[in-house]
């Protein structure tokens, strides 16, 4: 996210009250300009990586950020090169950030100041030594093993649920969830060419093996609970039927399998799923509360775009007026 002109100068109206960090976020950071050259580039290399790496960002350069008064905090940059600073930013980082950067002259103080504007990246970002960061609130992290594999799902770059597991074989696959497979398969499409392969030829032919091994979608679609648990421990769903805003009459926690997980919770919708009948002329259509394609599909979804590295349970909240469904991670 790219900071304006105009926004950062309101906030330095305010600096006579204020301190400059009290305007810092997870998109806009302020920093004293550094003399000693290589610890200005150190500095402003670590933070491009840390910006790219989340929603990109503005770094206001110049600004002291702990000091209040605005003649105190606003100390500008002298002596620069702004080619210079842009060729040691994109030369250092891997893959290259290539910023933007605006001169603002202060009034009343005579001193100017840098916006430097940091896109947001294409994959995770480092510096050419191996460091990367990340923007965290108004702190730059370490970009940890966890916290890449997790940016990398955030951003499309990887398919958790198409890795395989090795521990198991299609023999540790639940042989009563491969059969409710196919019956849906013949429900849906009778006609199916699928249905004449045996049960681990099906497997291997739909992704749910790769070379001999079940994959993890492969698992939560017809693995054991207890293998479930183990290798996909994030899995659950949760189905709640509310009494009231608050309170709820029954609940219902799955980490079993999907398809049969949807079974259950589709049967406990339609039990509550009230009917109301239209007369129009001559003929009466029952009309549902929720329409079943609907919330299928909002279900499947909330389901299968989860963030399987992250803790928590998908939740579908089923009121008298509405289902409220939410799941764990953000959009892709």
């Amino acid at each position: 996210m790219r900071h304006s002109k105009e926004q950062i100068l309101k906030f330095l109206k305010q600096l006579e009250n204020k301190k400059a960090e009290e305007f810092e976020s997870e998109t806009l950071d302020f920093k004293e300009w550094i003399s000693d050259r290589k610890k200005l580039y150190k500095k402003l290399i670590e933070c491009a990586v840390c910006f790219a790496n989340q929603k990109g960002g503005t770094l206001v350069l110049g600004v002291r950020d702990r000091v209040r008064g605005r003649e105190k905090a606003i100390t500008g940059c002298t002596g620069y090169n702004i080619d210079e600073i842009k060729t040691n930013i994109y030369e250092a980082t891997d893959p290259k950030i290539l910023v933007d950067i605006e001169e603002v002259f202060i009034d009343g103080i005579g001193v100017t100041i840098l916006l430097i504007h940091i896109p947001q990246g294409i994959g995770i970002h480092t510096t050419t030594g191996g460091t990367s960061k990340i923007r965290i609130g108004k702190d730059c992290k370490p970009l940890t093993g966890s916290m890449r594999q997790k940016r990398l799902v955030e951003l499309g770059f990887t398919d958790l649920t198409a890795e395989i597991i090795e521990g198991l074989s299609y023999d540790d696959l639940d042989k009563v969830e491969i059969q409710r497979l196919k019956n849906i398969l013949r429900a849906r499409k009778p006609e199916s060419s699928l249905l004449k392969l045996s049960d681990r030829d099906l497997l291997k032919q739909i992704g749910i093996i790769k070379n001999g091994y079940p994959t993890i979608a492969g698992l939560l679609l017809v693995g054991k609970e207890e293998d479930i648990e183990k290798y996909v421990h994030f899995h659950e769903v949760t189905y709640l039927h509310m009494a009231n805003d608050i309170n709820y009459d029954k609940r219902i926690d799955g980490k079993n399998g999907i398809l049969c997980l949807l079974e259950d919770i589709y049967r406990n919708i339609e039990h509550y799923n009230k009917i109301t009948t239209v007369k129009i002329g001559l003929f009466h259509f029952e009309i549902k509360d929720f329409p079943e394609d609907t919330y299928r599909e909002a279900i499947l979804n909330a389901i299968l775009h989860r963030d399987y590295t992250s803790l928590g349970s998908v939740f579908i909240k089923h009121y008298d007026d509405r289902i409220e469904i939410s799941n764990p991670g953000g959009f892709l």
